[in-house]
């Protein structure tokens, strides 16, 4: 990543916390305390989570992920963070195999609306790492999409493949 992309990059995140706090501002204006505490309360929440993700011992992934919701692909993924102990997985296998997952999911999205996606990392005591990826928004040809991520490698399981919901889990050997 050279350092025009991590300035844009940057500048994505820069914007999405500018415009909460742009809401929050008209809120405020228009005396809806209410929404303004509401607002604030799903601002600091979200801050949370990326704090989590951030702290996250996986500096490629936790770039590739973020690179990934800058781009405009279509598909924006949340982090949930659920590791209790230091990940036991190589950062940058991770970090390819999450471009790799959403690569291809990619190629099966419906229309131009954006969608919003999951992916959770899991690291429990003696237990192997996890990744969970969750779309609950209608995919085309689920079959062929289905097959694709499986051949993609081994350890990627489906977990779930409806109409309008997909779960991918992978999981370290």
């Amino acid at each position: 990543m050279d350092e025009k992309e991590i300035v844009n990059l940057l500048r994505h995140y820069r914007h999405d916390w500018s415009n909460d706090l742009q809401v929050i501002m008209g809120y405020a204006q228009m005396g809806k305390l209410d929404k303004v505490q509401q607002k604030s309360a799903e601002v600091a929440e979200r801050l949370m989570r990326e704090q989590q993700f951030q702290n996250m011992d996986l500096p490629a992934t936790i770039l590739k992920l973020m690179r990934l919701n800058n781009l405009e692909t279509g598909i924006r993924w949340e982090p949930v963070i659920e590791i209790v102990e230091p990940p036991i997985i190589n950062d940058h296998q991770l970090a390819h195999l999450v471009e790799s997952v959403h690569q291809i999911i990619s190629k099966y999205l419906m229309n131009s609306m954006l969608y919003h996606g999951t992916i959770k990392f899991q690291q429990f005591k003696k237990q192997p790492f996890r990744l969970i990826l969750e779309i609950n928004q209608a995919l085309k040809d689920l079959t062929v999409l289905i097959d694709e991520l499986t051949a993609t490698d081994y350890r990627i399981q489906i977990v779930s493949a409806q109409e309008e919901r997909l779960v991918v889990v992978w999981e370290a050997d």
